[in-house]
């Protein structure tokens, strides 16, 4: 493909059979002749929305509004695309796993999650981790129906150790490797390590390349906050705002209708909605140009949000278990790094 973009690249063509030639190309195709050509990066708004237009119905609105603002150029509006095709393929689908199980609901999932979130916690492992084990659970629900709920907390650890195995980092592998026996301990009797082994085996069947590679709400927020602090929207002491929107993140992943939402979406609303609780621009130039969306796309996420907030805390109230829950999750969200003065005043007002 690099050979037939650079090809494409060098030809200097009139900007209607530009628009042909945009149209029947990937977003990927596209992504890489615009990155070996000047000519095609720069091709006249006119041209690249009628190409758009044809190849992306379904994104119409947004791409047209997104090329007359002048903000972006063709390639990184294509570019924009892929990710979001991307994501909309790999994510898992929510709505089917309601639907494929009988006797796990969304109450049992968040228990589920929970718990993983405080053997993260106890084991010290990254943050992501987590995020990445909660989107295995999901894809293993909306495809292979939970027979017994006594077995939900072995799918869950079973999910956290591949989750891991899955990690970019060293450490985080190495770790996948203890043996199952230790694995099966942590659930304290609630499976064997002949169960977590044939579990874990099903979820590396079950998982493509396509999801071990699709990233997670955390991520995307990380990607996001480092483009506002180059851009000099925040700076070092705007972390509050950082770890707001991530305490948000950690919210999420416990309610399932918020885990159909793809991480880009959710990560840019819930950076949004963080920036407008302390007074900052909710929407400022430098989020709009890494994603697709336009404001009013941050809306339905953003109440999801607000209520799943609500809706824990009174849970977590009814339980009588609501300072340790947020404690936890605050903790959870603390950036790695953070000075030793900032991470002291970060916990003082934890509650």
């Amino acid at each position: 493909m690099e050979t037939r973009a650079r090809k494409l690249g060098k030809k200097s063509l009139p900007p209607e059979l530009w628009c042909i030639i945009l149209s029947h190309l990937t977003p990927q195709e596209a992504s890489q002749a615009a990155s070996v050509s000047h000519e095609f990066a720069t091709i006249s708004g006119a041209a690249a929305e009628k190409a758009c237009e044809r190849l992306f119905p379904q994104h119409r609105h947004r791409v047209v509004k997104l090329l007359r603002q002048g903000t972006l150029g063709v390639q990184k509006v294509i570019s924009l695309i892929n990710q979001h095709e991307n994501e909309a393929v790999a994510h898992p689908d929510v709505q089917k796993a309601n639907q494929v199980q009988k006797l796990v609901l969304p109450e049992h999932r968040q228990i589920a999650v929970e718990w993983l979130i405080e053997v993260a916690w106890d084991w010290q492992l990254e943050s992501t981790v987590v995020y990445r084990g909660a989107q295995y659970l999901d894809h293993y629900l909306a495809n292979v129906p939970v027979q017994a709920l006594s077995k939900f907390q072995m799918l869950a650890i079973s999910t956290l150790r591949t989750a891991l195995k899955h990690s970019s980092k060293l450490a985080e592998r190495e770790r996948a490797k203890l043996p199952y026996k230790i694995w099966a301990e942590v659930t304290d009797g609630a499976c064997t390590e002949a169960e977590v082994r044939s579990t874990c085996t099903k979820l590396e069947r079950l998982l493509h390349q396509k999801h071990r590679d699709h990233p997670n709400a955390k991520q995307r927020l990380r990607y996001l906050w480092y483009r506002l602090y180059e851009a000099g929207v925040v700076r070092q002491e705007h972390v509050y705002v950082y770890m707001l929107a991530s305490f948000l993140l950690h919210l999420s992943i416990l309610d399932s209708s918020l885990s159909s939402v793809t991480p880009t979406l959710l990560a840019t609303a819930a950076l949004s909605l963080s920036l407008e609780v302390f007074r900052f621009s909710p929407w400022p130039a430098v989020l709009q140009e890494h994603c697709l969306y336009l404001q009013e796309d941050l809306q339905e996420p953003q109440d999801m949000l607000r209520k799943t907030q609500v809706r824990l805390r009174l849970f977590w109230m009814s339980t009588g278990d609501l300072r340790a829950c947020f404690y936890l999750l605050w903790c959870h969200c603390i950036p790695k790094g953070c000075s030793a003065l900032m991470h002291k005043r970060l916990l003082s007002n934890r509650s």
